[in-house]
């Protein structure tokens, strides 16, 4: 898991400021797997920040386009898509790790407040996801890259092994409103293998993952579709709505605790938009586009 701040209007300024973490929890269960651990189990909490000349942090006050004398208030909700040109990594820019020639195990998490990241190492090595934000997975997927929206987590393997002496850069190919730039938003960090190998290194790792019990959706106690809509308000500010209501409307879903439900999420709006429930867990059985 990781931690930040929720508080009204300002989550976004927090987390831009640096009030994040991780919240690292393990089990009787994962402990006893043979998954790369201490020095070998590393998170990574990526970001995208803007930078003023005096090394102050730059987050916009108001949309964009917007005049000086207008009465929008100030500060304000900033534009729709506002993306860092400046790559972190753990609080570093654009940083480099030395690792070993063996299988290391990251927490890789985007912090960042709009941007979508589309990951892979320039060597085309692949990696091996192991779990994401609801824990381990039922069985390991590899990929040559992958999406990550905000607050979304991949719980992942990389073997070093075949690649001593050798650097990888992390690499990103999705831009945020515009072409990514290879200068910039296109490099995460990289990773040099150049230090010694310590102690002995499984060549395999023991099968970890617990078969998840038969999904019947025909068994549904109930099933509900919501439908996230938009508009905007007088200064041209976008306003998000779920059933064309407001967070702050009284509630509309109150599942009872044990039950089966299926929930058919649909967005018509332009952007992509992560979700998960706090608190529980959901498996999605069909995605599809419209």
């Amino acid at each position: 898991m990781w931690y930040h701040d929720h508080a009204m209007a300002l989550t976004r300024l927090n987390v831009y400021a640096g009030l994040a973490g991780f919240y690292l929890i393990s089990d009787a269960f994962e402990k006893s797997l043979e998954l790369p651990k201490d020095d070998y189990d590393i998170p990574l909490m990526i970001m995208d920040r803007t930078f003023q000349e005096d090394g102050s942090l730059f987050y916009p006050s108001r949309p964009n386009n917007t005049p000086e004398d207008s009465d929008i208030p100030d500060p304000s909700i900033v534009p729709f898509f506002f993306c860092g040109e400046t790559i972190l990594v753990n609080g570093k820019v654009w940083p480099y790790l030395e690792v070993e020639p063996r299988k290391y195990r990251f927490r890789i998490l985007n912090a960042s407040n709009t941007r979508t990241y589309e990951l892979h190492l320039d060597n085309d090595a692949t990696i091996l996801q192991i779990g994401s934000d609801g824990g381990f997975l039922p069985r390991p997927v590899r990929h040559q890259s992958f999406s990550i929206a905000p607050a979304e987590r991949f719980d992942v393997i990389i073997d070093f092994s075949a690649y001593e002496n050798k650097t990888i850069t992390l690499k990103n190919t999705a831009g945020c409103g515009q072409d990514v730039n290879p200068e910039t938003d296109a490099n995460i960090m990289q990773f040099k293998v150049t230090r010694p190998l310590k102690g002995r290194v499984p060549k395999t790792l023991r099968p970890i993952f617990k078969p998840l019990p038969a999904l019947r959706p025909s068994r549904a106690d109930r099933e509900r579709t919501l439908t996230l809509t938009g508009t905007q308000d007088k200064y041209g500010r976008p306003i998000l709505l779920l059933d064309n209501q407001f967070w702050n409307d009284p509630v509309t879903e109150n599942p009872r605790l044990g039950s089966l439900e299926v929930w058919s999420i649909v967005n018509p709006t332009r952007g992509t938009h992560p979700i998960h429930l706090h608190l529980v867990q959901f498996r999605v059985f069909r995605q599809k586009a419209i």
